[in-house]
């Protein structure tokens, strides 16, 4: 389908601003190093000339991933515009009878009943042929009472209830088992609190059917039963997710898939050793086994299910850790792989982005670290004078426009696929995003620590994160930044107007602290799911 006129202007301008975010921040990297190399040809060789060329080269490559992160981001966001709405297939182009046996795999871990009945009514409800449809639950819940509740409800619906309590290796382990039985070409695997869309699961069979390299067709997800601003903002950093970034990487055939609302080619999951275990992130992990052979993931343009967002603080924020944890383990263990793969050059380039995104976001406190040292070390930022080469002013303005627009399309986007966001919400998804952001650094550094393969019973799924020492921390850095600013402000001393962004970063390290014991107060005695 072609874009409206409205769209390819936008999506025009927004491939203007990708070039000259990448050609100036090329020039701002350039020239950054020849002003910081220039002084080993003219000065005499210091300790604290090598601690400044040292701290410069190193707070520039934290800030080479602000410009990475814009440039791409830009992109997608305009490859999204030119393609506001992705080819799909019409139900009818087949008859129902030659439609081929799926499997439905919901694995659960000490399920809350009643959602997980919300989810078996659902998939009663799918247009698929009853008969080819097997669905299996895959429990390894350890509390006998549960578990007999969970086997009761799934022989209610006549779907297999499938015991595995020696389970070690958490969501992955699970399907891994039941992957090894299941016979059928095709396996769509659901999160227990999502509710399916009748016809996705026929939809995505027929998009497999038209092509037998694609490995997977992942549906858009988002959430149902959003009741506070919290909650709003994990709906639209999904919609980001899937109506730009997922949108976007679609047309090269390497959507992401994410975990929930996916069908796959039985066969190539088999091939690949069938889902990692060594990630938290096993959706992350499964996506990079399966691009790296050639293999294709693409987009399905509706929703195919609406999930549960946890509505207590602490659970959301653990969720959050657990992703970027996850994440960063990938990244962590496969960047050489991807970099050696048979893939595009841009598409090696694209795929490290797409599973670099919370380091990118706990890398500008790292050179907020780094901004602190150079301070109190009396050493100046060596950076081009943006006076004297004012379109320079692109790659900070960039940085935080490319941010703002994503989130405006994504609503724009979302609601032609029939959701309910209103522009006003954008103004919480922005706060939030800034002030919890800190928590990203708290998973960077767990990661750091210890990157081993999750093992139930040494690692938890959603782990205790001790959020009020880690504010104290939070706090402190904050505190340190704007007073930093401040005086760099009165003084001039530093370098150029960084102090303004150091000013920024702290200011909103110290709003995350009041923000973040008001939700813990207001969420503390909410139900994990609340539902109605």
């Amino acid at each position: 389908m072609k874009p409206s006129k409205k769209w390819v202007i936008i999506g025009t301008l927004l491939y203007f601003f990708t070039l000259s975010s990448l050609i100036l921040g090329c020039f701002y990297l350039i020239w950054s190093i020849y002003l910081n190399v220039y002084p080993l040809f003219v000065s005499k060789l210091t300790t604290k000339l090598i601690l400044q060329i040292l701290l410069n080269f190193i707070s520039l490559f934290f800030e080479t991933f602000g410009i990475f992160y814009t440039t791409l981001l830009f992109y997608h966001m305009a490859n999204s515009c030119f393609h506001p709405q992705l080819n799909t297939l019409e139900t009818q182009e087949y008859e129902k009878k030659e439609l081929p046996e799926v499997t439905v795999v919901v694995p659960v871990h000490n399920p809350i009943i009643d959602v997980l009945k919300e989810t078996l009514v659902a998939l009663k409800k799918m247009d698929y042929p009853k008969s080819k449809v097997k669905v299996i639950i895959g429990d390894d819940t350890l509390n006998e009472e549960l578990a007999f509740k969970t086997k009761s409800l799934a022989d209610e619906y006549n779907a297999i209830y499938f015991f595995s309590p020696l389970n070690k290796h958490f969501k992955a382990g699970m399907l891994n088992e039941i992957l090894q039985t299941v016979e059928t070409e095709y396996i769509f695997f659901l999160d227990y609190d999502h509710t399916i869309f009748p016809t996705v699961l026929e939809k995505c069979v027929l998009m497999l059917e038209k092509d037998d390299r694609i490995a997977y067709v992942q549906t858009k997800v988002n959430f149902r039963e959003v009741k506070s601003k919290l909650q709003l903002w994990e709906s639209v950093m999904y919609a980001q997710f899937f109506e730009i970034f997922g949108r976007s990487k679609s047309i090269r055939k390497t959507t992401i898939f994410n975990g929930s609302s996916a069908c796959f080619r039985t066969k190539i999951l088999k091939e690949i050793g069938g889902i990692p275990r060594y990630s938290f992130t096993e959706d992350v992990a499964t996506t990079v086994e399966i691009l790296e052979k050639r293999y294709k993931g693409v987009l399905l343009d509706e929703y195919g299910s609406l999930g549960l967002v946890p509505a207590k603080f602490d659970v959301l924020i653990s969720q959050i850790i657990r992703w970027a944890k996850g994440q960063f383990t990938v990244l962590s263990k496969k960047w050489r792989e991807i970099l050696r793969s048979d893939l595009s050059f841009f598409d090696k380039i694209d795929l490290l982005f797409s599973i670099s995104l919370f380091l990118v976001a706990s890398v500008l406190y790292f050179s907020g670290f780094i901004y602190i040292t150079m301070f109190f070390s009396n050493i100046s930022l060596i950076r081009p004078p943006i006076q004297d080469f004012l379109p320079l002013l692109i790659i900070p303005v960039s940085f935080s426009l490319s941010y703002y627009l994503s989130g405006i399309l994504s609503i724009s986007f979302a609601n032609r696929s029939n959701m309910n966001y209103k522009y006003r919400d954008l103004i919480f998804f922005y706060i939030f995003a800034l002030v919890f952001n800190p928590f990203t650094i708290y998973a960077t550094f767990k990661s750091l620590i210890s990157n081993k393969e999750p093992i139930r019973g040494k690692d938890k799924w959603n782990e205790r994160v001790p959020i009020y020492s880690y504010l104290v921390f939070v706090t402190i850095v904050g505190g340190i930044m704007v007073a930093c600013s401040v005086l760099d402000f009165i003084n001039n001393s530093f370098g150029g107007s960084f102090w303004l962004g150091l000013g920024i970063l702290g200011s909103s390290m110290l709003v995350t602290t009041p923000l973040t014991i008001y939700f813990m107060g207001k969420t503390k005695k909410n139900n994990i799911y609340e539902i109605n």
